[in-house]
């Protein structure tokens, strides 16, 4: 069993050799890769625990950056339909750092939204975001986050 810092969650999963995972935003199955494990236990946390609209979650939003067409593993929209929140996903065998936190403010630079989460599972980072002037502050601990109460 992974000590994921996440609560536990019911999945509904089918399949064998190839399994598959229910996702409730794009209500559609989906291959139960390690990433894709992280992304819904944070979807049901955002969900279920922190009563975020499931319609205003956006699941491998698509991303131009310099040209390019990258995928924004979950992005949390306002009622205004602007990004509040970006969020990437990553295997609870990889590591967050650098290179991770870069990917995310790539995505960032075109989305503008004032949060950030990174999750292999096991940790987490959010960086409240001034879009004004760049500059950002962690937060380390769930229990510290602003919106979560």
């Amino acid at each position: 069993m992974l000590d994921f810092q996440f609560p536990s969650y019911s999945f509904r999963i089918r399949g064998e050799a190839s399994r598959e995972v229910w996702d409730v935003v794009r209500n559609k199955w989906v291959v139960l890769t390690p990433e894709e494990f992280v992304r819904q236990h944070a979807i049901h946390f955002f969900v279920n625990d922190l009563n975020f609209p499931k319609g205003r979650v956006g699941v491998e939003t698509e991303v131009v950056f310099h040209g390019m067409k990258r995928r924004a593993d979950l992005v949390l929209f306002t009622r205004e339909a602007m990004p509040f929140m970006i969020a990437e996903f990553k295997a609870p065998t990889v590591k967050i750092d650098e290179a991770v936190l870069s990917q995310t403010l790539r995505y960032n630079s075109v989305l503008k939204a004032p949060w950030l989460f990174i999750s292999n599972g096991h940790e987490h980072a959010l960086c409240e975001v001034n879009t004004e002037t760049g500059t950002g502050k962690w937060h380390n601990e769930m229990k510290d986050w602003p919106f979560v109460k």
